[in-house]
């Protein structure tokens, strides 16, 4: 039975903007990605937090920033919990890009977006899936299939295929039509004229440069920038297309032929080590050649020898000069690449290359549209350490903090002994000194007489004594039976401590209170002050800076994303029926638009162009819609089974109900409370009776096949078999399909052909 599919755009429309979508399947919710800009917008994320209570699950198809950036704050601040399906790369690696960034805002800005724990909270929730490996949902997505489907440009990037019944949706954004030294191209052979299509069409009207044309001229450059004395910054993601580049670049290194093997190279960023460790364990996810080699000679191809690691700054300065650095983040807006560029900028000698076309206000994208430009005024952020005032305000406070902590932890400690040794006493008194209990003969009531306070009508202090009526022994034997020296476990300890006599006593109760009455407030001072030595505090400043750019900007494309060509090659191959046209400027469109009419023959009305929030109905059939069931129209209705579902042809009206006031029992003390109802959903209810109402027309159900059409009659003692396209049943009548899709049953007036045709109206027709 054709399904309801809605579609709605959070963001991703525009160009370099992130990718959100919601896909409604009948009622279930799947969020396509859910990326944040370099700015993190709070805008789009509040649009997006409204609907975090539908969302039943999430897609993600690659692990940078663009697609999972919002998704430690959907779930640590939004309370997002629903599955999240991703390849095992995406998971990892996803993991690195959301670690660096947090990092890299942390070390500039006081960051409060998300946290670790929220990342980690995030990325716990997901749910690690294989190249071609089909999950079928159950519960509320009964019949939905999901795979995932090799897409390139990032490692464990994919495409998602989600089928339900006979309809198709692929979901296909930042893909790459060719291989790579590490990555395979587009896997296609498995989508086959999808009922719909989301794809992105950024790359519409751009080619950039092929592979070899790309890499001659990084390696030109980096070549003239070295033997001149000079540095060069490549600004690039943290664990995504830097993979590529590191592995060219340590090749690069290897060949004697290029010269090169007397500079350094480095990847620079906080997350170095472990990206390089999650990438050789990846072997399996990479391209054909890389995967035979690894098996045929067991050498991993991310196990460099020339490419050196970098966590921090004061690591960097020890690889020797002149050398390239790889920094984190590709828009400059923070982490290592926008601290490197204040200082390499200012020296002709060095060349600063720019791999990304990144969003709108960043630093990248502005460069990016203004090359020749001199001079450049910029904010430069940083985190110092709290000195004089500040950091004695900060300690103070501090240890007004921890005081205040130990002493609440005192009160609940001491709280809990009082509770507990009244326990025990009331274990252990005797049975005739419990509560006796008088009667008054003439009124038959029983008086509990006066015997203790409750519990927490007593004023104690911090060592209580007993309030009972016998006295505790003190136990002198250990949980063993066996009796404790402490005479011998003196003389013991003295000898130990070389004569310093120790003084064995019980353990003093950990708290700030004690130790001032033991040490003293100026010894607390001077542990508390050693304490937040330890933890540093620090404070971000702000620093406005005029830059002099001297040193060469260029920009090479590493993004890896399809191109112009191989867009039109990709469509007309998979050839939808129906198109979501995203992430593309008014011009891609119309590009994009124009072919699929002109070359693949497409109706305009099947491609849509969403605007952000606007609501698309993406359904095969147009006449299909949801509607809530009233009890009075449930009454009424007789259902028919057809295939496993229920059918009715119904006489009734329709209208839009409005959110009001209902409540279980009329009480004083009851809230209104209001009903969500969905304002375009309509309710069905039973309409007046008609003198004269027209009978319905012959309702056939279901797009039915012949193979289906034989398999029935069979099973009704009818033979049939296929000839030259029809359906030929006891060799007197043929079953045919026509052009327009309706059956034909055609045969003699015949026994056999009158039950052939009850049978077949018995089981396809409802009315």
């Amino acid at each position: 039975m054709p399904s309801i599919i809605q579609f709605q755009a959070f963001s991703g429309v525009n160009e370099f903007t992130p990718f959100a979508f919601l896909l409604e399947i009948d009622g279930f919710c799947i969020l396509l990605d859910c990326g944040w800009d370099e700015q993190f917008n709070l805008q789009y994320i509040e649009e997006l937090s409204k609907i975090v209570p539908r969302i039943d699950c999430v897609l993600l198809s690659h692990p940078d920033i663009y697609h999972v950036g919002a998704l430690p704050y959907l779930v640590g601040r939004m309370g997002l919990d629903c599955p999240i399906y991703a390849t095992s790369p995406v998971y990892k690696m996803g993991q690195m890009f959301m670690y660096d960034l947090y990092q890299s805002r942390h070390d500039y800005e006081d960051f409060d977006m998300f946290t670790l724990d929220h990342v980690d909270a995030a990325f716990d929730k997901i749910t690690r899936v294989k190249y071609s490996q089909t999950l079928i949902l159950k519960g509320k997505g009964e019949g939905i299939k999901l795979t995932a489907l090799c897409a390139g440009h990032m490692l464990g990037g994919c495409l998602w295929k989600i089928m339900k019944d006979e309809e198709e949706i692929v979901y296909a954004v930042d893909f790459a039509p060719k291989k790579e030294r590490h990555l395979n191209a587009i896997s296609l052979e498995s989508i086959n004229r999808p009922h719909l299509l989301i794809c992105d069409m950024l790359n519409a009207t751009y080619n950039p440069p092929k592979r070899q044309s790309r890499d001659l001229e990084l390696m030109t450059t980096i070549q003239q920038t070295l033997r001149a004395e000079g540095d060069v910054l490549v600004a690039m993601d943290t664990a995504g297309r830097v993979l590529e580049l590191a592995y060219m670049l340590d090749q690069l290194w290897q060949n004697k032929e290029s010269g090169l093997n007397n500079f350094g190279v480095c990847i620079l960023n906080n997350v170095a080590y472990q990206s390089l460790d999650f990438a050789k364990s990846q072997i399996e996810w990479m391209s054909e050649k890389l995967v035979k080699n690894f098996e045929s000679n067991r050498q991993n191809p991310f196990a460099f020898h020339n490419v050196q690691l970098c966590h921090s700054i004061a690591e960097l300065k020890k690889v020797k000069s002149p050398k390239v650095v790889v920094a984190s983040q590709p828009d400059l807006e923070c982490g290592f690449s926008r601290s490197l560029f204040v200082d390499y900028a200012r020296n002709p000698k060095n060349t600063i290359i720019l791999t990304y076309r990144t969003g709108a206000g960043t630093l990248s994208r502005f460069l990016g549209n203004n090359p020749k430009i001199t001079k450049l005024t910029m904010d430069v952020k940083q985190r110092v350490p709290l000195e004089g005032m500040e950091l004695g305000d900060y300690l103070d406070k501090k240890r007004q903090e921890l005081a205040d902590k130990a002493l609440r932890e005192q009160e609940a400690r001491e709280e809990a002994e009082l509770k507990a040794a009244e326990m025990e006493a009331d274990m252990e008194m005797p049975p005739d000194e419990k509560d006796i209990s008088l009667a008054d003969t003439e009124l038959a009531l029983y008086i509990r007489p006066y015997s203790r306070l409750p519990f927490h009508l007593l004023k104690r202090g911090p060592k209580p004594n007993a309030m009972y009526r016998f006295e505790r022994e003190h136990r002198t034997k250990d949980e063993f039976g066996v009796s404790v020296d402490v005479e011998g476990m003196k003389s013991k300890l003295k000898v130990i401590n070389k004569g310093v006599e120790v003084e064995i006593a019980p353990k003093p109760i950990d708290s700030r209170a004690s130790q001032m009455s033991k040490f003293g407030a100026q010894n607390l001072k001077m542990e508390d002050d050693q304490d937040m030595a330890e933890e540093a505090p620090t404070k971000c400043i702000t620093t406005p800076v005029v830059v002099d750019i001297n040193a060469l900007i260029k920009f090479i494309d590493f993004e890896g994303r399809v191109d112009a060509e191989s867009l039109q090659k990709i469509l007309a191959y998979i050839n939808p029926k129906r198109m979501i046209l995203v992430h593309g400027t008014a011009q891609t469109a119309d590009a994009v638009g124009t072919f699929a009419t002109t070359q693949m023959t497409m109706k305009s009305e099947h491609i849509f162009y969403p605007e952000i929030h606007q609501l698309i109905d993406c359904s095969s059939e147009t006449h299909i819609y949801r509607a809530k069931l009233s009890d009075a129209f449930l009454r009424d209705v007789q259902w028919k089974t057809v295939k496993g579902g229920q059918m009715a042809l119904v006489h009734c009206k329709a209208w839009y109900r409005e959110p009001v006031a209902d409540r279980e029992e009329a009480s004083e003390f009851d809230i209104p409370m209001l009903v969500a109802h969905d304002p375009n959903v309509p309710t069905l209810e039973p309409a007046a009776p008609k003198k004269f109402l027209l009978p319905p027309t012959t309702l056939v159900c279901n797009n039915y096949k012949l193979s289906d059409i034989q398999k029935f009659l069979r099973g009704k003692g009818v033979y049939s078999d296929f000839l030259s396209g029809a359906l030929v049943c006891n060799n007197c009548v043929v079953i045919s399909k026509t052009q327009s899709g309706k059956l034909s049953v055609q045969g003699p007036f015949s026994v056999d052909y009158y039950k052939i045709r009850k049978l077949l109206y018995t089981q396809f027709c409802v009315f």
